[in-house]
């Protein structure tokens, strides 16, 4: 495996379309896909109440992992650390589901579209980045030991 540096770890954060968010829950890990947004030093998501808001209330430090697979079996992946906390602020919701809608939008067409239906209120919630760290699957693995090391 190849390490990979800091700016092609934020690049691969910024342009992935879907995270792994890895809470603590009830002493066991959970782990959920999320569709977000990197604002700054943040990774940013809308959500609702349940199991994954409720291990974030109890401990708030997460794990957000992203990957990705290219067409000849090489990955690329990354893992960050950070502590996880509700946005209270209007404004911070609304440059955040701004942030998602520019980011999503291309994938999913207007929410004004015909027949597409606005999603309910949600919870805003902001990860701070504190740690980040990269691999991607190297040069030297053939197509048989990808997409890990067996």
């Amino acid at each position: 495996m190849d390490e990979l540096a800091p700016d092609q770890c934020r690049q691969l954060l910024d342009r992935s379309k879907v995270a792994h968010l890895g809470v603590v829950d009830d002493d066991r890990p959970y782990v959920s896909p999320l569709s977000y947004v990197l604002i700054e030093n943040h990774v940013c998501f809308r959500t609702g109440a349940g199991r994954r808001m409720d291990a974030i209330r109890a401990n708030p430090e997460v794990c957000i992992e992203v990957s990705e697979f290219g067409d000849g079996g090489g990955w690329e992946s990354v893992i960050a650390w950070g502590r996880a906390s509700e946005v209270e602020d209007d404004h911070d919701a609304q440059e955040i589901i701004a942030g998602l809608l520019a980011k999503y939008r291309p994938l999913l067409g207007s929410p004004f579209s015909p027949g597409a239906v606005l999603p309910e209120a949600g919870i805003v919630v902001k990860v701070s980045l504190e740690r980040i760290s990269g691999r991607s699957s190297g040069s030297y693995f053939g197509v048989t030991t990808r997409p890990g090391r067996l």
